[in-house]
This record gives structure tokens, C-alpha cells and sequence, in this order.
């Protein structure tokens, strides 16, 4: 377990079979990657046939640019740079969708998801495409595919138009 961005960034990456980066504020994760030469580092690994598992924040950074998050996680560092590792050619992700949290009424979950819908469709229609998802299903990446794994629906939203899809109907994205 590596627990900095400068032990991370002292690591032979070659020498894992794969990487996990967890969730956390996504603004400060990508920043910590890139001052600390790590996001190079990474990017090599990858274009080395590396296998890395992001989860939240750690999913986020690998769309094209983590400002898809700014309605769930605050820019406290002042990140210009938001660019991720772009592995969905162009497309954004967006994480924990349709997810419920448990402390919240019905009402309140709801208003939630309308903020986050909101600021998706602001979103993809000035920076482009994005996929959001629930948590319980994922995005698998091998290079010229994008699939889709899981049991829920997933949304895409392109120039401000959102579409659902249902998992067992879509599984794989063109790139």
C-alpha cells in the first residue's frame, strides 16, 4: 500500500501486477498525481498494458476532465489543470449517479440527483460527453472498447441531452 504521491512516485510501477486508486476529493487526488510526477508515471504503466482500478475520485481522474465532479467534491487546492488520463476518449465520468445515500429522505435523494443532473448537462455541453453510473457497476477499458459491467442503468449526457441505457442492452461504447 503506498500512502503519499512522492512514495508513489518513487515506485517501479512495472514491477505490480496492478494498481488501485481509491476515492477521496478528486480535485486534490489528480493534483497530488501530477506535482508529484506521478500521473506520468501512471500513464506510462498504462501504455505498457498496466491494469489499473480506480474507484470515485480514483475513476474520475481516468475521463477527460474531472470538473464533471465540481457538484459533488470542492476545488479547495485551486486545480486549473482538471484534464484526466482521457482513457474514454473524450468522455467524462461520473460516479455514484443514481445511488441513494442511506441517511437521506426520499425527497432529499431526489433533490440531489436533480443537482447532480443539472450540473452533468451544464457540463457536457460545454466540455463535452460524460457516462455516469451507480456504484455497483463499473467501466472496463481495453483499448479500442469501452464496456459496460453491472446489473443498473447507466446515462450518458452529450450537448446538454441526457440518454439512458440499460446495462444487458449496451455493453460496449465505440471509441
Amino acid at each position: 500500500m503506498v500512502r503519499s504521491f512522492e512514495e508513489l512516485a518513487s515506485k517501479n510501477l512495472q514491477h505490480y501486477a496492478a494498481l488501485f486508486i481509491g476515492g477521496g476529493n478528486t480535485y486534490k487526488l489528480l493534483l497530488g498525481l501530477k506535482q508529484s510526477g506521478s500521473f506520468n508515471k501512471i500513464r506510462d504503466y498504462i501504455n505498457n498494458n498496466g491494469i489499473v482500478i480506480g474507484r470515485s475520485a480514483g475513476a474520475v481522474i481516468f475521463g477527460y476532465d474531472i470538473n464533471i465532479i465540481a457538484s459533488m467534491d470542492q476545488n479547495d487546492v485551486n486545480l486549473t489543470d482538471t484534464k484526466g488520463f482521457d482513457m474514454l476518449s473524450g468522455i467524462s465520468v461520473f460516479p455514484h449517479y443514481t445511488n441513494k445515500k442511506s441517511k437521506l429522505t426520499e425527497e432529499e435523494n431526489e433533490e440531489r440527483l436533480n443537482k447532480f443532473t443539472k450540473s452533468i448537462i451544464h457540463f457536457s455541453q460545454s466540455v463535452g460527453e460524460v457516462i455516469a453510473i451507480p456504484e455497483e457497476d463499473a467501466i472496463y477499458v481495453n483499448n479500442s472498447s469501452i464496456e459496460l459491467l453491472g446489473t443498473r442503468p447507466y446515462f450518458t449526457f452529450k450537448n446538454g441531452l441526457v440518454d439512458k441505457f440499460e446495462i444487458e442492452d449496451t455493453k460496449q461504447i465505440k471509441r
